[in-house]
């Protein structure tokens, strides 16, 4: 996995989302989730608020994890918080929502993987147009990422 662009904590923060209505088409929206134990956010993009649709790269096993269209409720999951992305280096909102929809009706993504292609990585794609994940740069730069990294190289190469 080459180096990613050069992003800051000054060009990526999130809030909480308190009253759906403040949602706008392109939003970057991320929940709390779990795999095997592992505590992460799940991201997706808001392509249409009437009704409110998201854009996520999931599925329901490792095998058929793909781009699909939800509904916000959906999305979330039984979760109680939703949480907005925001970025200060991005497409539009109109553009990010586009580029989500596209996603969705072709398989041009491609297939998952944990450290280079996953939902992180689609959503910042879909706002920035580039490829990257802040939450496997953070856990890479972690001991405990580096050791993942080794032990995940065979089995996802």
């Amino acid at each position: 996995m080459g180096p990613g662009p050069k992003f800051t904590e000054k060009d990526i923060s999130s809030e909480i989302i308190r009253n759906v209505r403040s949602l706008a088409v392109g939003d970057h929206l991320a929940i709390n989730a779990s795999y095997f134990g592992f505590k992460h956010f799940h991201h997706g993009i808001l392509t249409s608020t009437d009704p409110l649709t998201v854009v996520d790269f999931g599925g329901e096993s490792m095998s058929n994890v793909r781009v699909r269209a939800m509904d916000l409720l959906t999305f979330m999951n039984h979760q109680t918080s939703l949480f907005r992305v925001n970025h200060t280096k991005r497409l539009s909102g109109e553009e990010t929502a586009q580029k989500a929809t596209e996603l969705v009706h072709s398989d041009t993504f491609g297939k998952y993987n944990l450290l280079s292609n996953n939902c992180n990585h689609f959503a910042i794609y879909c706002v920035t147009g580039k490829r990257y994940s802040e939450q496997v740069s953070r856990l890479v730069d972690s001991s405990l990422g580096k050791l993942l990294q080794d032990f995940c190289r065979p089995v996802i190469s």
